[in-house]
């Protein structure tokens, strides 16, 4: 039971964020832009889940983010994040009836 409050508490707390940023934008009334900077400097886990965090939350609000940083320590970040994900799925044995390996394989 506690698990799910405090889910609900940060989509709460996500959802305001979001209202209120769009808001801000609206505001503003003209396009700008968000600088991001040292992402590769800091932990990788981190520069993944921001950066997934702020598609989420604003990616459809019409502002351009930009980011320095070395593109190659981020993709590498991304890289394990995504193998981590994939380490987390659960493994399906899986059986091919016998003689199913060789239909459709040229005889010839």
């Amino acid at each position: 039971m506690g698990a799910e409050i405090q889910l609900e508490r940060t989509q709460g707390v996500s959802a305001a964020a979001s209202r209120r940023f769009r808001r801000l934008v609206r505001l503003i009334g003209r396009p700008f832009a968000v600088l991001i900077d040292d992402l590769d400097r800091s932990d990788p886990t981190f520069a993944v889940e921001l950066l997934e965090g702020i598609e989420q939350l604003w990616g459809e609000v019409p502002v351009v983010y930009l980011t320095a940083v070395d593109g190659s320590v981020l993709r590498e970040a991304f890289l394990e994040a995504e193998l981590a994900r994939l380490a987390l799925l659960p493994e399906i044995p899986l059986e091919l009836p016998p003689g199913c390996a060789t239909r459709g394989a040229s005889t010839t």
